[in-house]
């Protein structure tokens, strides 16, 4: 046993020594006693030490953090590159929406007359009453292809198929009798509804092009100004479509009524072919937009201003020199 003066002085952290001591019960320490001193012990080192770790954490780890996302996101982070967000990709892809889908309704009409299936045996220009007409059945349909009858489901029975079908009932029943007199002695729809077909097939060919090269609008300006423009061609002649089509059989319908003869226009062909136009303009605004709004092409040169113009600075071209939270992370590493 130690006597009182050979007894060993114990040492204590300034700082918990007071906690050590309310632990101290009796000379015999327990295990637990043991574990409760080297804690508590250790305590005020700790308190020292974590607040200058979680100040270094929370210094240099989002520092590290942005360079890393911006060197493997360099124009998608929503947060650090926000002023570089270009809408012009969304506008090509819903450009490229609405010119398919006036694809498809060029496609439903050109396609009624020369396919008798659903949907587009319910597709036509007009149908009128012609029983009065020689040779011809009781209810006519006219389409691009040919002129139809009825069936007892209300669809087009039609039968042989003939391209650029004009809309001319003494021509398309080879008599004049019980045609009404507005369509005798001129060939005024004759050579309206022969021309439109010329122009469907205009249009439906640069508006799939249309289609197709609008698919490098999704990354290219040049893409999408070249789309515009296919897309306007397109438009030029769907519109054109669209007169047509009205002048001849809004015209056929008021002389067959006017002579005693129902008529009505095919709502379908009228809906698709209006609805067309609208998707190609649509597409074509859309399309300029997206080219305005887009990012420049990376092909560019490293110069500004053309040929002749100022150099980029280092900082433009995105230059290997180390930025300040780079170098502030460098140092503190080393």
């Amino acid at each position: 046993m130690f006597t009182e003066q050979s007894k060993p002085q114990a040492t204590y952290p300034k700082q918990g020594k007071a906690a050590w001591l309310s632990f101290q019960t009796s000379e015999q320490e327990t295990v637990p006693t043991s574990v409760l001193r080297a804690i508590f012990a250790s305590f005020p080192l700790c308190t020292r030490a974590f607040p200058a770790f979680l100040e270094s954490i929370l210094t240099y780890l989002p520092l590290a953090f942005f360079d890393a996302t911006r060197v493997a996101l360099p124009q998608s982070s929503s947060v650090h590159n926000r002023n570089d967000f270009k809408p012009g990709p969304i506008f090509a892809f819903a450009s490229l929406i609405l010119i398919a889908g006036a694809c498809v309704l060029i496609f439903l009409v050109l396609l009624a007359g020369a396919v008798n299936s659903n949907p587009v045996n319910q597709v036509y220009f007009l149908q009128a009453d012609t029983s009065a007409i020689s040779g011809a059945p009781a209810q006519s349909r006219w389409t691009l292809w040919n002129v139809c009858s009825v069936d007892a489901n209300g669809r087009d029975a039609c039968g042989k198929v003939s391209p650029a079908y004009p809309f001319d009932p003494q021509s398309n029943f080879n008599t004049m009798k019980g045609v009404p007199a507005s369509f005798q002695g001129t060939n005024e729809f004759f050579y309206l509804t022969r021309f439109m077909f010329a122009f469907v097939l205009i249009a439906l060919f640069f508006a799939v092009c249309s289609l197709f090269l609008g698919l490098f609008a999704l990354c290219s300006r040049i893409g999408s100004y070249l789309s515009s423009v296919l897309c306007s061609v397109a438009l030029f002649f769907q519109t054109i479509v669209a007169a047509l089509m009205t002048a001849a059989y809004v015209i056929g319908r008021n002389n067959f009524n006017a002579n005693g003869q129902t008529a009505t226009l095919g709502e379908y062909a009228f809906a698709f072919v209006w609805a067309a136009m609208a998707c190609l303009f649509l597409a074509t605004i859309s399309f300029c937009i997206a080219g305005v709004t887009s990012k420049k092409d990376k092909t560019t040169t490293a110069r500004t201003g053309g040929r002749f113009g100022r150099r980029k600075t280092a900082k433009e071209r995105g230059s290997f020199i180390d930025s300040e939270s780079q170098r502030r992370v460098k140092d503190e590493y080393n």
